[in-house]
């Protein structure tokens, strides 16, 4: 019975996935929902629920610190932080993407270029850059999209002020 269980699970699996392809643009967490669905059929023909996920394991991306305020820097000139990523699951989580909803800012995976593994209960580091090129305040968000079953989103408020040098 658990091979047949089995072999029902996988090919419920497989067209999820084929589903999943054909419809992706319905957002990422669709893919999640699918292997959930597939998850459930293995378990209804093994007779058999799985053991409940721990909460933790859902849990987004842990950013630190939650916003960046680089305070006031000379026009052309530049200032860095260093924003810290923790995976807080007992599994690795990917930073697929980080891009910056504003022109002040930029920002650069360390030490190698996204994508970013990250390992169960590790760290990685993005830097972000304030560069202004006119007087006055500059504001924007990072936002950093993670590869999970259900598609995570995480994202940090910056701020900073172009002076005159």
């Amino acid at each position: 019975m658990k091979r047949g269980a089995v072999a029902v699970g996988l090919l419920v699996l497989a067209l999820a996935v084929r589903l999943s392809a054909t419809r992706a643009e319905q957002g990422p967490g669709e893919l999640g929902r699918v292997i959930e669905v597939a998850f459930k059929a293995v378990d209804k023909a093994r007779g058999e629920p799985r053991p409940p996920v721990h909460k933790h394991d859902h849990a987004q991306i842990v950013m630190t610190p939650s916003a960046l305020d680089f305070g006031k820097v000379a026009i052309d000139g530049q200032a860095m932080r260093v924003l810290q990523l923790t995976n807080p699951t007992g599994f690795t989580l990917t930073v697929i993407s980080a891009r910056i909803e504003s022109r002040c800012f930029s920002v650069s995976a360390e030490p190698a270029a996204l994508p970013l593994a990250i390992a169960a209960h590790g760290t990685g580091t993005l830097t972000i850059r304030f560069r202004p090129v006119v007087e006055g305040q500059c504001s924007g968000r990072l936002i950093v999209d993670v590869d999970s079953a259900g598609g995570r989103t995480g994202q940090v408020s910056l701020k900073g002020r172009g002076i005159r040098p």
